[in-house]
């Protein structure tokens, strides 16, 4: 589950604006939008996201590596290396800067993020 902010941020400003133009004129992409806008999070394994998501890319707006990364649970640095995506939220936008950073900050990072998590007690 992530916020509904989150999810929109992933498909991206690009993604965005072609699925509510698409959804001006297609009841099916009328209908999926409608729908995300009854809810305050998103579950990304629910069959009705992944329907929609896989719509769009049989539309063209979205490309099956972007509904990968979509649903995906972590932010894939390389094939070896992945940082969970609500790691990746707090440090800050992923398309911004976090696939430029190098693994050794990315393991830093992620290593603070956990020490304060830690004496937080969460």
């Amino acid at each position: 589950m992530i916020s509904k902010l989150d999810f929109l941020r992933r498909i991206g400003a690009d993604g965005r604006v072609a699925i509510r133009d698409i959804a001006k004129i297609n009841t099916t992409a009328e209908d999926w939008m409608a729908m995300l806008d009854l809810v305050s999070t998103v579950n990304l394994d629910h069959p009705e996201i992944e329907a929609g998501l896989a719509y769009f890319v049989a539309e063209g707006i979205l490309t099956e590596e972007q509904k990968a990364d979509i649903l995906a649970e972590y932010l894939v640095l390389t094939s070896r290396r992945r940082i969970p995506y609500h790691v990746a939220n707090l440090m800050g936008d992923r398309s911004q800067g976090l696939r430029s950073l190098s693994l050794r900050a990315a393991g830093l990072c992620i290593r603070r993020f956990y020490t304060v998590v830690g004496r937080m007690g969460l």
